[in-house]
């Protein structure tokens, strides 16, 4: 999950807002990628030992204890 719209994860802007560049979402398309690799051309690639939740917390990125 992250601050992404459908097929809007390769800018930082989103609307009105922008976003620093660590919200860049480029694991989505790999993990797609290796989704496919594994499911419907069976070669396997350790799409299965990715992690189960991936997101994007925001919160001020200039502050390590922002949440």
């Amino acid at each position: 999950m992250g601050p992404w719209t459908h097929g809007g994860s390769v800018t930082t802007t989103q609307g009105e807002l922008t976003y620093p560049e660590n919200s860049l979402n480029n694991f989505s398309f790999v993990m797609f990628l290796e989704m496919l690799n594994q499911y419907i051309f069976n070669i396997s690639d350790d799409f299965e030992n990715r992690p189960n939740v991936s997101y994007y917390t925001m919160g001020d990125v200039t502050d390590p204890n922002a949440s």
